[in-house]
Formats: C-alpha cells, structure tokens, sequence
C-alpha cells in the first residue's frame, strides 16, 4: 500500500522532471484547499501519465471537494484500479459512497478492506455502524463477537449488543449480556441499563439496589442518579423523589446543565396538578440551583417560568430583572417581565420592559419587532392610538412585511374607521403571504365590510370558517354583518348565535 511519500517518491523517480514538478505544485495547491488549480494541473497530468494512480486519486479528491461527486467518483475508481491494494483510496472512495447514501457500496469496500486487516477494530466499528444502518442486525452481532476475539470484553461493545438485542426484540438476551459483563467487570454504565431495564419491569428494589451500586462506583454518574430519581418519581414517591433531588442539586460532581436539563424537562413535562401541588419542594430546588451555579441560564429560565405557572408575578418581575442583570444578552427575561407586569395591571412597566428590549436587542431581531408590536398593542389599550401606530410604524420601518403588527395595525384602523384604504393595503399583505389565517381574513373582511364591499367580503369570510374562524366569536359576528349587508338576515342569525355561544362559555 502506497503511502503519500511513497506517492511523492514514485513520481520523483518518472521520467521528466516537467510531470514531478507540476504534480507537486498540485499537491501543494491541493494542501491550501485551491482545489479548482490543483484540478486543472492534475487533469493535465492524467493525460500525460495516465498509469500513475496518485495523480487520479488527488484528480478524485479535488472533484469531491468541489462538489463534483461523479467525476470524484470516477477518478478514484481509477486511482483503485490502478493500485488494488491501497487502502487509502478504498476508504476515500467509501467515504465519497457514504456521503452519497450509497450504502451497500461503502459496506462491500469496508469489508474488502476488512479482509485485508482482519483485525482492524477501526474498519470493524464501521461496518457495525453500516450494518446497523442496513438493518442487517445478525452481522452487526456476529462483528461485535469478531471486535472482543481482538480486544477481550469491551464495555462500548457490550452496550451496542444489547441495545442491538432489545431493538430486535430479545429483552432477555440483552439484558443476560449486560450481566456477564458485570460478572467480570465494574461498570456504572452497565449497572445503570441493567437497572433502568429492571425499572420498565417494575421489579423497583432491584432497580433500585442496581442504581445505588452504580453510584457506589461513581457517585456523580448521572444516569444513575436521575434513573433512580424518576423510578420514584414514577411510583408516586414523592418525599423519596425530592430527598434525591436535594442530593442531585448538592452534588457538586454533576455539571450543573445535567441538573439544570432534568429539572427543566420535569417540570415542563409535568401533569397540571403537579407544579401547584409540590411547589414548596420545586421552589425550594430551583433557589438553590440559580444560588449554587449564578452562571446557569437553564436554572434562571426555569425558575422564571415556575413562578409565571403558579401566577406569583411579583416575584417573577423580580427574578426577570435579576436574570437580566446576569444575562443582558438575554432579552427573554425581559419579555418575561412584561407579561409578570402586564397580568399586575402595570401597563406602564409592560411598556418599559418592551422599550428596554429594543433599547438591548439589535434592531433587526425578532425580539425588536414583537417589542414594537407589544408597544402598538398596548399603547391602543390605553386608547392612546397616536403612540400605538408610532410603535406600529417603526416595526414596519424594520421589516415592511411584518404581518403581526400589519394585521394589527390595519384592524385597528378599521375599528376607528380611519385611513381605510391604507388598512386594506396592509391587511392584503398579510393574506397574500398567510392565505388560510384566519385572524388576517378577519381583518380583511372586516375591512371590506367598513367600505361597503359586501360582496367581496362575503367570501374572504366563507374561507375563514373553513381555517378556524368559526373558533372566534369576533370573526362568527363579523361574518353575521356581511351576510346582514347582503340581506342574508336568516343566515346572519345562524352566525350571530354562535358568536354569542362562543362568549357565553
């Protein structure tokens, strides 16, 4: 098998210094990534030395650099023609195969090269993985059993056969090979499949005396530590479950993301009652966790969100600000206090937040945009609608299509039925862009219907029951009138008393 100073000396050794030259000039514009140069000297070559296998395989490399993978695939099937025996080529070409989903082409040149070095646990790693890709699950076993005749029992192996025999549905087996690894070695990965295994079998002493011995081994090993905190958590052991999570947040061996991603998915996933229910517990867990690791933003968003699910908005607005303090790239804390301030009535504080995340963000940002939408919408609550359609305005200076606040802004217009026409051109936009929105139909219905387009509004309407108008009493009223206009009174009444069913419930 040719190595690259093998290579470089073979073509030291052709006739014409000429061909040397120009073919290490494109090695070394190759070595720069200058593929396209590198390419156009090589193409040159193979024509003049068409026997050399080195100068097709860096002709084949250039092209698959470039995207080319036909002529990439070309050339090195010719540098592998030339030199049958080369390894370095075969697994270029395996790897151009591979990258083009070309499986069964990759796995016939691994195993060529397999045969080649039978013990080359590299190339057996990658046929398991191919193997397993081509759901031939017999020869991913029978190459882990070739891997442990090289290297003895092997952790990483032991764990790819049982989850390879779990998948093929032969629970027993799986689980028998993670005991006779355990039987000869110590392994808190091991112990915790087994544990984990015994848990979705319900026999929870055992899984538990498993999770425990595998924390003796490593008591920080968090699959470990968070098994055994769900297997209680699932049997409705509530006490037992947050005494394991005191210790999972004090144990200071455990990066604080792998606690802070658990509590977060916990709580998130949570049923309704649970958060209300263990609150004290909760609260008391995520103090100490925004105490102990100040630099975690998981553990700071987390204990934001707990306090705005149990609707204690004065201590969220208080978390936010001091979540901001630590985090100011974070604008996410301050929409946060604008919804703790909004739902405490502190409409001015709501606009404050809004202001300060323009004042934070660059000025293209999603956040920036909805912080303006946020602004308009409150300002029109206040019925102050001159700084409402300012904010409006400055959003749609940023982002012309932006259809939050052209839905908005249009609607609001037509509620005060002032400058129709420009509402019209808005709300058009959002439809075009949103066709089967159902708050936009509204609006642009509603709209033709303040310009006495009756007809034209009639079916815009029509096409909103069908994507979730009929869930809007404002939209089923808004359609009632239209057909009211029309003349349509018994038609009109039909709607009218499902947008009043609507607000009654």
């Amino acid at each position: 098998m040719k190595t690259v100073l093998t290579i470089l000396l073979t073509l030291a050794m052709m006739a014409g210094g000429d061909i040397r030259e120009r073919f290490l000039d494109a090695v070394g514009e190759y070595s720069r990534q200058e593929y396209s140069k590198a390419r156009k000297t090589l193409t040159v070559l193979a024509s003049e030395a068409p026997d050399d296998d080195a100068v097709f395989y860096y002709l084949g490399m250039c092209n698959y650099y470039l995207g080319e993978s036909d002529e990439a695939e070309t050339f090195l099937k010719e540098a592998v023609r030339l030199d049958p025996d080369n390894a370095w080529y075969k697994e270029s070409l395996a790897q151009l195969y591979f990258g083009l989903g070309r499986i069964e082409q990759t796995v016939a040149l691994y195993e060529q090269l397999l045969s080649a070095k039978p013990k080359d646990t590299g190339l057996q790693y990658a046929l398991v993985s191919l193997y397993a890709r081509q759901g031939r699950f017999d020869k991913v076993l029978s190459t882990l059993d070739e891997i442990e005749t090289v290297t003895g029992k092997d952790e990483t192996v032991t764990m790819t056969r049982y989850d390879v025999l779990l998948r093929t549905g032969r629970a027993e087996e799986a689980y028998r090979a993670l005991e006779e690894y355990n039987e000869e070695f110590s392994s808190p990965e091991v112990l915790s499949r087994m544990a984990d295994f015994q848990m979705a079998h319900e026999h929870d002493s055992l899984a538990i005396a498993l999770y425990d011995e595998a924390l003796s081994y490593d008591s920080a090993f968090a699959p470990a530590v968070l098994g055994k905190a769900e297997l209680l958590r699932l049997r409705g052991r509530m006490g037992q479950y947050f005494d394991e999570l005191d210790l999972l947040t004090q144990n200071t061996d455990i990066p604080p993301e792998v606690k802070s991603e658990y509590l977060s998915r916990m709580l998130s996933g949570a049923p309704k009652d649970f958060i209300p229910e263990h609150r004290d517990r909760i609260d008391t867990l995520l103090c100490a966790m925004v105490r102990l690791y100040p630099d975690d933003l998981v553990s700071a968003a987390t204990r934001v969100q707990f306090l705005g699910a149990l609707g204690r908005w004065e201590e969220m607005e208080t978390e936010c600000e001091r979540s901001f303090e630590r985090f100011p790239d974070r604008t996410g804390f301050l929409t946060y206090k604008g919804i703790a301030c909004y739902n405490q009535k502190d409409y001015k504080g709501f606009i404050q937040a809004n202001e300060r995340i323009i004042a934070a963000a660059p000025a293209d940002t999603a956040a920036v945009l909805e912080a303006y939408g946020n602004i308009g919408d409150m300002y029109h609550t206040l019925k102050d609608s001159r700084r409402s359609y300012r904010a409006y305005e400055q959003a749609l200076k940023l982002k012309p299509d932006y259809a939050p606040v052209l839905n908005n802004y249009a609607y609001y217009l037509a509620l005060e039925r002032k400058n129709l026409k420009k509402a019209l051109a808005m709300s058009k936009k959002t439809i075009d862009a949103n066709p089967d929105n159902s708050t936009y139909l509204d609006t642009y219905g509603w709209i033709l219907y303040q310009l006495k387009r009756y007809e034209e509004a009639k079916p815009v309407f029509k096409h909103a029951m069908l994507y979730g108008g009929k869930d809007s009493a404002e939209c089923l009223w808004h359609y009632g009138r239209v057909l009211e206009a029309l003349g349509e009174k018994d038609a009109a009444k039909i709607y009218y008393n499902l947008s009043d069913k609507k607000l009654a419930k």
